[in-house]
């Protein structure tokens, strides 16, 4: 993980423990036994999502895996992955395709090992989630579906930029590299978008803001 730290699944007290990568001493703690959002029966393993900053929990004796976000130091729940019939899921891995999870899971009590696709709640929920909505409206030429992801407030200006940069849209989103956490707020985020120029990595600001629905927006980048 970042920030030198290690996330682990603390199976017999029913947490996830966050330590200290320099001398493994403890940072905080999340969960407690049960079958709650915040809880855990048995969690056997756990797996770090650096592109949405995302843990994934085999939580075996809750039959299901759990998905949170990573907030600083604090967790939030997301979703439970249950509806498959696990049983005594073991281990999970997931892999970033495109901007979208695919979870493997160990479904140790069936004997089998599943692949599902995460379906978030909604693609504005996650700063990244409408970052990739946005790239996939530029991929498809939709300015209008595209400015729709940024902040009311910018949308005019955006509109215009596009509009000049339609004919070099394959190079634009090209160069739109891996996006790097610094920080989420409440109400506003930021992220560090990198491009390689000339063999010098360059790192641009994207911010992002909630607007008056609660959405996630990209204000300027």
């Amino acid at each position: 993980m970042p920030d030198d730290r290690i996330v682990i699944s603390d199976r017999n007290n029913h947490r996830i423990q966050f330590l200290s990568q320099d001398n493994f001493s403890p940072l905080f703690a999340f969960g407690s036994i049960g079958s709650g959002h915040e809880q855990f029966n048995l969690p056997l393993d756990v797996w770090y999502d650096s592109y949405y900053d995302h843990l994934f929990v085999a939580d075996k004796g809750n039959n299901r895996v759990k998905v949170l976000e990573v907030q600083g130091d604090s967790l939030r729940y997301l979703k439970e992955i249950d509806s498959i019939c696990l049983s005594s899921p073991s281990s999970v891995a997931s892999i970033n395709t495109n901007g979208i999870d695919y979870v493997y899971i160990a479904d140790t009590g069936n004997g089998r090992v599943v692949k599902v696709k995460v379906d978030y709640n909604s693609a504005t929920d996650h700063p990244l989630f409408v970052w990739e909505q946005y790239k996939n409206a530029l991929r498809a030429d939709d300015i209008e579906s595209a400015v729709q992801f940024i902040n009311q407030t910018s949308q005019d200006i955006y509109r215009e930029i596009l509009l000049s940069l339609q004919p070099y849209f394959t190079e634009y989103i090209t160069g739109m590299g891996q996006m790097e956490f610094e920080y989420q707020h409440e109400t506003d985020a930021l992220y560090e978008m990198l491009h390689d120029e000339g063999g010098v990595m360059v790192a641009f600001p994207v911010y992002f803001v909630r607007d008056i629905n609660g959405a996630w927006k990209i204000e300027k980048y």
